[in-house]
């Protein structure tokens, strides 16, 4: 397999360490046999691994901002449909464009929308738009389920982040107060409670919610469980949905 990775890319590629059918799946009751889905940050297929077997291979679109996550996507899985959304990231596509809609990509409309951690990289801001244009790509009574990071989860991230990586100036965010949303950049600096931020370019932003002040803002959406309600190794984070009703 003949791919550049850049450094941010290695960080972005997910471990194939949890069933995310089985975090879609749970305490819903969609047909998946016959539904159409976007995998929306599909990464490198990892979806599939598990959903596969429930699934029709036809019915199944993978859209990534990051190529090279898709390039070992299309190879693993030749016979499913991934698309490049060549979008800015400030990490995972920073040459992408700024204004492009996944509606322009995407000429569909779908049943399922699934995003595993990919607002978990999101500003308030790029969050909103992204769900507002979303909507408008469901098909009757569709809905859209996603997963971000509630902020209990953020001094376990760094404590992980440093037994596992040799990196300095990692922030200590032991004491860390805010009431809304902490972003981490590039895991030495903080910023809280804003709906973007002024920054250009980082290689890793991360994002961290207060639950209750995140359902007031996005009052559109609906919890539907907690990690430690689906029993689900190795999964660490919120599951939302939105109902096209």
């Amino acid at each position: 397999m003949d791919i550049t990775l850049k450094p941010y890319d290695f960080e972005y590629l997910q471990k194939d360490n949890k069933n995310l059918f089985e975090i879609f799946a749970f305490g819903s009751n969609i047909d998946w046999a016959n539904s159409k889905i976007l995998d929306f940050g599909c990464n490198v297929g990892n979806f599939i691994t598990y959903a596969k077997d429930h699934i029709r291979k036809e019915n199944y679109v993978g859209l990534d901002v990051n190529l090279p996550s898709l390039e070992i996507a299309r190879e693993r899985y030749p016979d499913y449909t991934f698309t490049h959304y060549d979008k800015w990231h400030i990490s995972y596509n920073p040459t992408g464009i700024k204004d492009l809609a996944a509606d322009q990509v995407l000429n569909e409309k779908f049943d399922v929308i699934i995003l595993y951690s990919v607002f978990t990289h999101s500003t308030i801001s790029q969050t909103r738009k992204e769900l507002d244009i979303l909507k408008t790509m469901l098909a009757p009574g569709g809905r859209i389920l996603f997963t971000i990071w509630e902020d209990k989860t953020f001094q376990p991230f760094i404590d992980y982040i440093r037994r596992t990586f040799d990196l300095p100036g990692l922030v200590d965010v032991t004491n860390l107060q805010y009431d809304t949303v902490a972003y981490s950049i590039d895991h030495t600096q903080v910023v809280v409670d804003v709906h973007d931020l002024n920054v250009d370019k980082c290689s890793s932003l991360c994002t961290y919610y207060k639950i209750n002040k995140f359902m007031e803002i996005f009052n559109d959406v609906s919890l539907v469980a907690y990690p430690e309600d689906t029993n689900i190794p190795s999964h660490y984070q919120v599951l939302f949905k939105l109902e096209n009703v």
